[in-house]
């Protein structure tokens, strides 16, 4: 294969490739306060892996919450969630098994993948769980460190419970769920499971049973629901589940996968809890689930857990037993999943100890049942595994029955009901609502309002070091509110509340959280300074310190002194209408307390106010190197086509890879043009086009995929950026070679391409629009091929949107011939209504701002050259002085991807 043609299949496989905007990472959320602007920003997860969030974002995203000091990590580019899935190994104590499959990103027992459904289902074979992505809202949340604090007690009432697990009870659930001979989901035989599984509650006098429908592709699937309400904590709920479907990957699920271990054995040990439970008074409501849906990546538990969250369902933990009833040894052991917060599975531990003769052990995180979708909205789970995997018979035809060894599997639900009983008689934790600075530097306050219990009594534990509590303090019933005093200033202390209920039993563990008490006021945080039309905005987030008596805003223009703009402000919101035009401000905010104590000030921000009168803001996004050209012929290009317009322009790049409201808001029209074929960064700056567009402000965007990177090939509608603001309903790609020019249309003039490599007159990658009615085609695309698809359909628009005209090309410029550039543009100007202005920083007056103006400085300064005819012009910093600050500021735009110029104050 020649070197022409290798290039040319690299070019179109590019070309070809899927347009994703976003990019998937992982988000700890470490406080309440990042939770908060973390929804915000980031919205819903796919999923989570060790308390960390499977989150989309877009570049601006990252960029936002990486300012707010939220830790991220990168996973994949071009994020497509059809694609990928989060994989974990059946069996991670005893895997035998090599991922089939390159991982994108791997974690403990976890792995992400980019596949196909049917190289998700060769991983899935190769002894995998699969869980895909897509269609996944796991609501982000935040959980305080939590401190184990259960102890044991004088006597265990429950653990009387354990003889009436009967073994036989649990034979008989067993053979029954394997005699329906399959509960694949998409058998008839698992409706008849349903129905056998439903009227078995029933049977034992449950009268709060349902079947919690949704639905697979093509197939309707029921969760069975059973509720046993409690009696002085109703609200407090634990789940109880287990997967009844099952799976033969060795020939037809529909045909004969009988399951036995895999997992009538976990749905017999929720019937059998149940069944002995039915009729013993308890604390806290239980629901007992049968999922269905486990084995095509966990589809039923995760619709539990979505509904339950969106309930308001306060879930204490979860209890899972998928696979309890195989041994190969006599080694009586079983294996307690729960995660790093072993609490719950401690409690299932001792009470192995206690009532049988398991041999428990913690086996960590895993993704490979049905606990992980509860674990993906924030609670605590525990999934009991038998000791000894049952390779041999998973998945296949001889998982029977008779294979099985139920002598072990009643131990195991024997530790189970001793460890409900437990936890049932257990106070509730106590979650802190918040921690107050009192402002003396010795006092904190704690408020714990919204999770009072009038039937509780309260302690304060605290300490110095996390999880070690030195001090403890008695709460005076019925408050909810408490201050500890005689603390050491400036000393982080980490505190927990302690309830008790009326039995004297405390909780099984404590959330925590910390507080520092200062005399002076903290800096205020999250501060952000925006511009807009004849304005400045200032936000922050509010102090927490008890004594904070108001704010005090700053305000200096660029390179003044500071003075005091608003003594005092109780909001965190100010709006500055005493503003110029085109003048740089800098502001800051202090708190001062009810002492007048100041704080520091928060970090200095600036911005200009927006008055949209600067002209034509030219915004260059067309990366070099590769395929593309030069950033010499860029130049050169541009600076021909721009020839005689007055303009401002502003590059896009790695390092400077958005347009801000403080410099588009100087400008009437943005001329963005994107392009090389490489990179695409508008959606970047889309909040800052947003606002900019809901102005009188005109846009051009064109480049190779500008338009088509914001839609994908999916129909627009309102609130999508391309219908809103073009008009444009659908984006179809050609990524071949095939475009060769645009054929103007209602008057635009014809636009040519020029000849020479890397494309030689044919360009891939362009796409064709459709569009709404008050959309007016401006190009037609012309066809190489004179593929109907694409020969003379609409490449070019122009939209009056109620702000202003909007332009989008499906092509770009550069590849244009100059003359054919020029015409565009002259056009472009004509419909924008705007005039030939003199930009900031044109020093010599010749219309365009480049490496000419920066020669005319020196000279003037340092080589007695002539004067520049109007000196505001060579004050591009805008500091009101001429000298080699103004050289240094241009050269730092032109090449540097500095700050545009600004207007000059020297007369």
């Amino acid at each position: 294969m020649s070197i022409r043609r290798i290039s040319l299949l690299a070019l179109l496989l590019l070309a070809a490739t899927a347009v994703y905007a976003d990019d998937l990472y992982l988000l700890r959320i470490e406080g309440k306060e990042a939770l908060e602007y973390s929804r915000q920003i980031a919205g819903n997860a796919y999923g989570t892996i060790n308390g960390r969030f499977l989150v989309a974002l877009s570049d601006s995203d990252v960029r936002s919450l990486q300012s707010l000091g939220v830790p991220l990590e990168l996973v994949s580019r071009d994020f497509d969630p059809d694609r990928y899935y989060l994989v974990a190994p059946v069996n991670p104590l005893e895997f035998r098994k090599v991922l089939p499959f390159v991982s994108l990103y791997t974690e403990e027992n976890y792995y992400i993948i980019e596949a196909t459904a049917s190289e998700a289902e060769r991983v899935r074979l190769s002894g995998f769980m699969p869980v895909p992505l897509a269609g996944r809202t796991t609501p982000l949340f935040y959980k305080p460190r939590e401190v184990t604090a259960f102890k044991p007690l004088d006597s265990y009432p429950y653990d009387t419970l354990a003889p009436y697990i009967l073994q036989d009870s649990l034979y008989s659930y067993n053979t029954r769920l394997e005699a329906f001979r399959t509960r694949y989901v998409d058998s008839d035989s698992i409706l008849a499971a349903e129905d056998w599984l439903y009227d078995k509650f029933l049977s034992f006098g449950y009268t709060q049973v349902s079947k919690e429908l949704f639905y697979l592709p093509g197939i309707a699937c029921n969760n069975i629901v059973c509720v046993k309400p409690g009696t002085t904590e109703p609200d407090n709920v634990v789940v109880i589940g287990g997967h009844f479907d099952s799976y033969n990957q060795q020939s037809n699920p529909s045909v004969y996968a009988p399951g036995a271990d895999d997992n009538a054995s976990g749905t017999s040990a929720v019937l059998e809890l149940a069944r002995v439970l039915k009729d013993v008074p308890l604390n806290k409501t239980l629901i007992f689930y049968a999922f269905s849906a486990e084995e095509v990546g966990l589809v039923g538990s995760y619709v539990a857990a979505q509904n339950l969250y969106f309930q308001g369902t306060n879930i204490e933990y979860m209890l899972n037993f998928d696979m309890i009833g195989y041994t190969d040894d006599a080694v009586n052991d079983v294996v307690l999943f729960s995660g790093p917060f072993t609490a719950y599975a401690a409690l299932m531990a001792s009470a192995a100890t206690r009532v049988t003769t398991l041999i428990p052990y913690y086996g960590g995180s895993a993704g490979n049942s049905d606990h992980a979708s509860f674990v993906d909205f924030g609670y605590h789970a525990v999934y009991a595994q038998e000791g000894d995997f049952n390779f041999p018979g998973w998945h296949t035809d001889i998982d029977l029955t008779s294979r099985m060894n139920f002598s072990h599997m009643t131990e195991i639900v024997r530790m189970a009901v001793a460890g409900l009983g437990q936890a049932d008689i257990a106070a509730s934790p106590t979650f802190i609502d918040r921690v107050y600075d009192v402002g003396d530097g010795q006092s904190l306050q704690i408020n714990w309002s919204s999770n009072c219990r009038p039937d509780y009594t309260y302690k304060i534990v605290y300490g110095a070091e996390s999880g070690i509590y030195t001090d403890t303090l008695a709460v005076t019933p019925p408050n909810c509110t408490y201050t500890i005093n005689g603390l050491q200033q400036g000393i982080t202390y980490y505190l927990a509340v302690l309830g008790e209920n009326a039995q004297g039993h405390g909780p099984i563990y404590l959330p925590e959280d910390s507080g520092v008490s200062y005399v002076e006021p903290r800096a205020p945080r999250g501060f952000v300074v925006e511009p807009d039309s004849a304005r400045i905005e200032l936000s922050w987030r509010s102090n927490s310190e008890l004594d904070l008596d108001h704010y005090k805003i700053l305000r200096r223009e660029s390179g003044g002194a500071w003075q005091t703009l608003v003594p005092s402000l109780t909001d965190t919101f100010y709006i500055d209408y005493a503003v110029l035009g085109h003048t740089m401000y800098e502001y800051t905010v202090l708190a001062v307390d009810n002492l007048n104590n100041e704080s520091d000030t928060a970090l200095v921000s600036g911005t200009v106010p927006a008055t949209f009168d600067g002209g034509i803001l030219f915004v260059e996004e067309t990366a070099a190197g590769g395929l593309n050209p030069t950033e010499l012929k860029q130049a050169a290009y541009y600076d021909s086509v721009f020839t005689g317009i007055i303009n401002t322009k502003h590059q896009i790049g790695p390092t400077n890879q958005y347009l801000t409201r403080s410099l588009a808001g100087q400008y009437s029209s943005v001329l963005w043009f994107d392009d090389d074929i490489s990179s695409h960064l508008f959606d970047v700056s889309l909040d800052s086009m947003r606002w900019y567009l809901g102005y009188a402000t005109n846009l051009m965007l064109a480049g190779f995929q500008s338009v088509y990177w914001l839609s994908g090939n999916g129909l627009q509608g309102p609130g999508d950026f391309v219908y809103d603001e073009f008009g444009i309903t659908r984006v179809t790609e050609n990524s071949a070679l095939d475009f060769v020019g645009a054929t103007g249309v209602n008057g635009w003039p014809n636009l040519s391409l020029k000849t020479g490599s890397p494309f030689n007159g044919v360009l891939p990658s362009v796409s064709v629009f459709e569009t709404l009615p008050g959309a007016t085609p401006i190009y037609n695309y012309d066809s190489q091929s004179n593929n109907p698809l694409y020969e003379g359909k609409t490449a070019g628009v122009i939209f009056n949107s109620a702000s202003g005209k909007r332009i989008a090309l499906s092509f770009p410029i550069y590849y244009l011939t100059a003359s054919s550039a020029q015409s565009l543009i002259a056009r472009v100007l004509t419909e924008f209504g705007e005039e030939s202005g003199r930009p900031f920083g044109d020093v010599n007056g010749n219309g365009i701002v480049n490496i000419l103006d920066v020669v005319a400085l020196i000279s003037y300064l340092y080589k007695s050259g002539p004067a520049p005819d109007d000196l505001n012009y060579a004050d591009p910093n805008g500091n009101c002085a001429i000298n080699i600050l103004d050289i240094t500021y241009l050269v730092a735009y032109l090449y540097k991807g500095g700050p545009a110029p600004v207007a000059g104050c020297v007369e």
